[in-house]
């Protein structure tokens, strides 16, 4: 089981009409209604690297063969199980995913392993009081925005990665990420905008800083 990272996400819009748009654009990423916020609809995981395993298990194109014969890349793909590479597939992969398997993928464009999950959202309006405005004066015109908000979790990692691609389709919004491990390993707080991480504080043990934080994501 990995450490969970517990994460609140404060979504800042220029505007309420604009924050509709990214209330639509929030649900259309759930078609299912299963998951509620996620990346995939944005951010997907190329699904060739989903039949991988990780670590690699590398094989013979003729072993690959069999594999493919036998019917078990059906199976383990139900179960969410990975199967072998070749190292052809390998330098394929590399060359058009830039990771030859979920794993790297996932690190690589989610800054995590399994992205988002266990999502609470809250589309509840509020006024929003932590925001650096000295940094954020060039995106929000408006002094006394509102903010609406996600928690949720991943895995052993903040969703940085996810946050700064989302924060590219919405440039005139403000995010705050604020995150920590279960083990309170690390507590932070990120604001991004326009695609950018603008600031970075990071709330030592007991400080106010990490009891603020820990508060939000609880």
């Amino acid at each position: 089981m990995p450490n969970h990272c517990y994460q609140r996400l404060l979504v800042i819009p220029p505007s309420e009409a604009e924050m509709d748009a990214f209330k639509d654009f929030v649900r259309s990423l759930d078609k299912d209604h299963q998951a509620a916020f996620t990346q995939t609809g944005f951010l997907p995981m190329p699904e060739e690297l989903r039949k991988i395993s990780s670590p690699l298990h590398v094989v013979t194109e003729h072993e690959y063969l069999q594999y493919l014969e036998s019917g078990k890349q059906e199976e383990n793909t139900k179960m969410g199980l990975g199967g072998p590479i070749t190292d052809l597939m390998i330098r394929q992969y590399t060359d058009k995913y830039g990771a030859p398997d979920w794993h790297e993928w996932a690190m690589i464009n989610w800054g995590t392993k399994w992205g988002v999950y266990s999502c609470e959202l809250e589309w509840k309006k509020t006024p929003c009081r932590t925001l650096d405005w000295e940094i954020l004066r060039d995106f929000l015109p408006n002094k006394k925005p509102t903010y609406w908000s996600v928690r949720y979790q991943s895995a052993w990692s903040p969703t940085t990665k996810i946050i700064l691609k989302l924060s590219s389709l919405f440039p005139t919004f403000a995010f705050m990420l604020s995150a920590e491990d279960e083990g309170v390993a690390f507590t932070i707080r990120q604001t991004i905008a326009a695609g950018k991480l603008l600031l970075e504080e990071s709330g030592e043990r007991n400080s106010t800083l990490q009891r603020r934080i820990h508060r939000d994501v609880s």
